[in-house]
């Protein structure tokens, strides 16, 4: 197929009507070879033939073009020969990419095993980069190591797509919230500039105390817990009696225990969060031990006294495990594996593998690791004269190493049954002036002891609880009230 040159509806530039010359006609082969071919006229140069072909063409299509004038000699001041450029379709310009905004969704995305947060938000569909920030963002108020396997992270955000020479969508986060508390909210809103606004949110809550009372069956921690007292408040029973009471000699069927404590309630009456022991008692073979949480005004530092001003904290807790089984004591006996009688320089614990093992005192660490029978065993020093060891330890908590030092009540290690064990237990010992004593017969200094105004104070505070506790029904379940004291 080819193209011919003809006359249209209108004079040709040279003033030719009629038929074609050979000089404007030019034919090809459907295969695109040159069949026929004029030559030029003379003097006209090929470029202004191409120009005519193709202002022909637009007198066809009925364009209203002005005719060039070509002749030899001619000028042409007022009309340039049209180029390809000019006749050919404008393109239009091309467009600067940009973001647009589409649908805005919110999402709510469940921490697994293994989770980080980045982790997370990049399964959400978020590129590394729009991740990085908002992790460094929301980091001002919340550790994101601190998130749990089940909690929520609530996502709103707005599909971008980039117009310009090609088109991708991509998910920009416009906010990103997640709880740190029951009662606390972190926030990162997505400012104009496209910064992050961090903030932390507290909804108001309203105390009340909570009194607690049961009969012990067993042990203090399954009685309490099986009447409905939480775990943490148990644990903290036993670590503050944990100094006077030995949890497994000392308790009998039939001893009973009352516990006074805060309880956080939200705007619409449910119970969200439990906080600390405002009054505990044990009753223990008819012995009665009372403990009162005291801030002393001259200090500020808090403590539980008993009834008459003195600190229950001593040097070293009596028992190192919570909810063990004393299953051999101080001195000798029969090596259960030797098969011989030797002295047994401590106690044992019986508890199932695994279970926390704490500081007994605050101290350094003077041995870490294995340790001949005693298999994996730490030591700690308290002062200059007294020390702990712990053995037959499954492993011990991450980060511990010589001379690092710990708290009282510092997670130091988990029960095992490395070295020279039959089971799984805890090997501790007592150790005053390099020699092992009976850690239930040791001698343990003493805390402070209120005196004057101090004093005064705690017997009024004192006197609140018991007015508080008095006003509560005493049944084995919770029951609560105001309660506004320090």
């Amino acid at each position: 197929m080819g193209f011919v040159v003809s006359k249209g509806p209108f004079a040709g530039p040279l003033g030719f009507a009629g038929r074609p010359s050979s000089a404007e006609s030019v034919t090809q082969s459907a295969s695109g070879s040159q069949r026929r071919s004029g030559h030029h006229l003379p003097g006209v140069p090929k470029r202004l033939v191409v120009g005519f072909t193709l202002w022909a063409l637009a007198g066809l299509a009925g364009l209203d073009l002005v005719a060039p004038s070509i002749l030899p000699g001619k000028s042409s001041t007022d009309h340039a020969p049209p180029t390809l450029a000019d006749l050919l379709p404008i393109e239009p310009p091309v467009r600067q990419a940009r973001n647009v905004s589409n649908s805005q969704t919110t999402k709510t995305l469940i921490a697994r095993a293994g989770d980080t947060l980045s982790t997370l938000l990049h399964r959400a569909g978020l590129e590394k980069d729009e991740t990085e920030e908002a992790v460094a963002a929301l980091s001002q108020h919340f550790d994101p190591r601190r998130l749990k396997v089940g909690q929520d992270v609530h996502l709103t955000l707005v599909a971008l797509t980039t117009e310009g020479a090609g088109q991708t969508a991509r998910q920009r986060l416009m906010n990103l919230s997640v709880k740190s508390d029951v009662d606390r909210k972190v926030e990162a809103r997505r400012t104009d500039d496209g910064s992050y606004e961090v903030q932390e949110l507290i909804a108001p809550l309203r105390p009340q105390a909570v009194v607690h009372s049961g009969i012990i069956h067993g042990s203090l921690f399954e009685s309490a817990n099986a009447a409905g007292l939480p775990a943490k408040v148990v644990f903290e029973m036993i670590r503050i009696f944990s100094y006077d009471v030995d949890f497994q000699r000392d308790i009998q069927d039939g001893d009973s225990y009352e516990v006074m404590f805060d309880r956080q309630f939200d705007e619409t009456g449910r119970a969200v969060k439990d906080g600390d022991i405002t009054y505990a008692s044990m009753t223990l073979s008819g012995r009665k031990l009372e403990l009162y949480r005291y801030t002393p005004s001259d200090t500020g530092d808090t403590d539980y006294y008993d009834a008459k001003g003195s600190s229950m904290q001593r040097a070293l807790k009596r028992t190192p495990i919570d909810g063990a089984r004393l299953t051999s004591t101080f001195g000798m006996r029969n090596h259960p594996i030797l098969g011989y009688t030797r002295m047994h320089r401590g106690v044992d614990f019986a508890a199932p593998a695994g279970t926390p093992i704490q500081a007994a005192g605050a101290g350094k660490i003077e041995e870490a690791g294995r340790h001949a029978g005693y298999g994996l065993y730490i030591r700690l020093s308290h002062d200059d004269r007294i020390e702990t060891a712990y053995g037959h330890m499954s492993r011990l908590a991450p980060g511990l190493k010589v001379g690092h030092r710990v708290r009282q009540g510092q997670i130091i290690g988990y029960v095992g049954s490395t070295g020279l064990a039959t089971g799984p237990h805890l090997h501790y010992e007592v150790i005053v002036n390099n020699l092992q004593v009976n850690p239930a017969k040791v001698a343990l200094p003493a805390g402070r002891r209120l005196d004057g105004t101090v004093l005064a104070e705690f017997h009024n505070l004192m006197g609140q609880v018991q007015t508080a506790k008095r006003d509560l029904p005493q049944a084995p379940h919770l029951a609560t009230a105001t309660f506004s004291g320090k």
